[in-house]
């Protein structure tokens, strides 16, 4: 099982990453990012919350101090 482990972290560390431009990647991103905001502004409270699920990944913590944080 380890040496199986080994072989595929070996794997793993030796393929290259896929080489693609900013540019094909921008416009995407952006539009993802636009589509999750039209459903903050009018969506339901479940997909607001699958929204925000799926742009933060760690939970937004809230202070009294500073108010909500999400670093």
């Amino acid at each position: 099982m380890l040496s199986e482990t080994a072989t595929l972290e070996e794997k793993l560390a030796h393929q290259a990453a896929p080489e693609v431009e900013f540019d094909e990647m921008f416009k995407p991103s952006m539009d993802l990012l636009a589509s999750l905001w039209k459903i903050l502004e009018k969506g339901f409270c479940e997909l607001k919350r699958m929204a925000l699920r799926m742009a933060f990944t760690d939970p937004i913590s809230v202070s009294r101090e500073i108010g909500l944080r999400t670093a």
